[in-house]
């Protein structure tokens, strides 16, 4: 069994320290030699070897860095717990790259794959959306491309796995997209690629040898857009048709650009024609229109249709959409709101109606315009319909535009979500902010939150604003008139982090008389007549919050704090 490492060091320094003659004999330095090889040959030795396996098991840090001369930086690497960069954190919101070795798992911020990807299972955060558009054909992944001496080009075809060849054929039209950052300066490249297969163009390899495509480009003016471009190594080409072959002359399309699913057939140029488009699904595209295969004048061209040749079908029932509901800008709000009738004139529940007189026209939510209404009701076409019948034609037949009125109070836009009401937008229920500010709280002093110790003598005056309009008189003078219900209520945070304590449930708030947002503070020690309304901590943290909360019927409760430190 070595020896420990205090009894080698007591032992050299005996030889070190000998004065007698002839004491520190060859057999007594060979002691301590042969001592000092077995300590350092022991599997507890505090010392890393270099010269064969070891294990370190304190934190090692290398200032200079560290070089492994292997294959990979990861090759030959293992750790039995978690590797992480520097202050690297777990989770969705952590930072940095952990790597954790019982799972597996690694997470980073990004990950950049310059070359291929392969995974067994790809798992999306709840939603999973798609963007621009996605053909549902054959295609293959690009590795390289090769000029040719006859002018044509070989697209070597990437291999996922052994045995799994490329499904192009002779004629085939490729189409591929480039759509990418190309540097940190902000390049950015976007362009289409048109190709057709050659005839005996294709050739199938064994193993993971990449399967070749013989190509030829597409002349400008045979393509959309009348410029064509090359293709290149990383790009997915797809087919898009074939001159030649009936029966690889289709192919389905989900565009999110042009909004629909289309089944295509008989293409076989890259330049679509109205005859390409066999179904249709979404919002049908120009070119039918321009061709005059639909009836443009009695369709409505921003509605999803069907276009298909052929339809089986056991039931058919006839429906009718609901009315658009139509956001109207009203103006600026009025209490009484108006308009001008624009209908024929004519007689209705006893009144009588002429063309650009003013009618009380209230606000509405998803409802006729009484304007609207008037000019239906009046209309000599339609004396034979009851009021609910013509209401339910102009509902489900003939589509009459329902209003939803949008006004302008205190610098915001509002929104009507009750009809006919007659509330003020900002302190009711009937109404919700569309866009601007919402309602907040600000304060003004009589002097700066800045304040001596020993003496605070303050007064806070709390404000309401909505938009950018200060409504606070505005609501005092309603809820002083009764027409509105509001409360205020003042709270102190004299705790340690802003937090309540027992005290501050105790205190008891000065408000300045007929004034509710106006709160005084008083607070100077051991003074009679004075109070403190600091809190017993003011003069260890000095630091106190000061919370404000107003509460209006029908709107949300709004709040703001003082700190006073």
């Amino acid at each position: 069994m070595a020896q420990s490492r205090s009894y080698i060091q007591q032992f050299f320094e005996g030889i070190r320290d000998e004065r007698r003659t002839s004491a520190n004999t060859a057999t007594r330095i060979g002691t301590a030699f042969l001592m000092l090889l077995e300590y350092i040959a022991a599997i507890d030795y505090p010392y890393l070897r270099k010269d064969t396996d070891d294990t370190a098991e304190g934190h090692i840090t290398f200032l200079q860095g560290i070089t492994a001369h292997l294959q990979s930086l990861f090759e030959g690497l293992s750790f039995s717990d978690i590797l992480e960069s520097d202050g690297a954190t777990s989770g969705f919101d952590g930072q940095g790259i952990t790597m954790t070795a019982g799972d597996g798992k690694i997470q980073a911020d990004a990950l950049e794959i310059r070359g291929w990807m392969r995974v067994a299972k790809l798992v999306y955060n709840m939603i999973q959306v798609m963007e621009q558009d996605y053909q549902f054909t054959g295609g293959a992944d690009i590795e390289r491309v090769e000029l040719n001496q006859d002018g044509t080009l070989t697209l070597h075809i990437h291999k996922e796995k052994e045995g799994r060849h490329v499904s192009f054929a002779d004629f085939d039209i490729l189409m591929g997209k480039v759509d990418e950052n190309t540097g940190s300066g902000g390049s950015y490249e976007y362009y289409t690629s048109w190709t057709r297969v050659c005839e005996n163009g294709v050739t199938l390899n064994d193993g993971m040898t990449p399967d070749t495509v013989r190509v030829e480009m597409w002349e400008d003016n045979r393509v959309p857009g009348g410029r064509n471009f090359p293709p290149k190594a990383m790009m997915t080409v797809a087919k898009r048709g074939n001159t030649r072959n009936a029966a690889r002359q289709s192919f389905w399309e989900l565009s999110t650009t042009d909004q629909r699913i289309t089944y295509y057939w008989h293409v076989d140029q890259p330049v679509l024609r109205a005859d390409n488009y066999a179904l249709c699904l979404g919002i049908l595209p120009d070119i039918l229109d321009a061709a005059g295969i639909l009836p443009g004048d009695i369709r409505d061209k921003s509605m999803p249709s069907l276009y298909v040749n052929t339809i089986f079908y056991e039931h058919a029932h006839h429906i009718y959409y609901p009315s658009r509901v139509v956001k109207e800008d009203r103006g600026e709000w009025v209490a009484t709101p108006t308009a001008a009738y624009t209908g024929m004139g004519g007689t209705y529940d006893g009144v009588q109606y002429v063309q650009g007189q003013t009618i009380s026209e209230p606000y509405h939510c998803e409802s006729f315009s009484r304007n609207m209404w008037l000019t239906y009701r009046l209309s000599p076409a339609h004396t034979s319909l009851t009021d609910e019948q013509l209401l339910q034609k102009m509902r489900k037949e003939w589509h009459v535009d329902l209003e939803t009125s949008r006004v302008w109070h205190y610098g915001a836009l509002w929104e009507c979500l009750v009809e006919g009401t007659t509330e003020e937008p900002g302190f009711s229920s009937d109404w919700t902010m569309v866009s601007g500010l919402q309602a907040r709280m600000d304060f003004i002093f009589d002097r700066g939150t800045l304040v001596w110790v020993d003496d605070v003598t303050l007064m806070a005056e709390a404000r309401i604003l909505i938009g950018t309009s200060d409504v606070t008189d505005d609501v005092l003078q309603k809820a002083a008139q009764g027409s509105l219900n509001m409360s205020w209520a003042w709270e102190r945070l004299s705790g340690e982090g802003a937090v309540k304590t027992a005290a501050d449930e105790l205190w008891q708030p000065t408000i300045e008389s007929g004034h509710p947002n106006v709160l005084l503070i008083d607070h100077r020690l051991n003074t009679p007549g004075r109070r403190q309304d600091c809190g017993p901590l003011w003069e260890s943290l000095m630091r106190v919050v000061y919370r404000c909360t107003v509460g209006i019927s029908g709107a949300e409760p709004v709040s703001g704090e003082i700190g006073l430190g």
